[in-house]
């Protein structure tokens, strides 16, 4: 998840990543908005990979264990 981390990056403030996970502080003003925009992120590839079928699904919460 390098690659997504790095997008992820350019937004939020990531605050921890655990396997394929990434955990990111987000405005509650844009909850719903930014944890759409980062399963996109999480969904993307590089071109060497185009074609590998990856999938993500996100959650928020105002802690990370309300996201479960």
């Amino acid at each position: 998840i390098t690659y997504q981390l790095t997008l992820v990056a350019e937004r939020y403030k990531v605050a921890t990543t655990t396997h394929d996970e990434i955990v990111a502080l987000i405005p509650e003003s844009e909850a719903e908005e930014g944890c759409v925009w980062i399963v996109e992120q999480m969904r993307q590839t590089k071109p060497w990979m185009s074609g590998l079928p990856i999938n993500a699904e996100g959650n928020y919460g105002v802690t990370y264990k309300d996201c479960k």
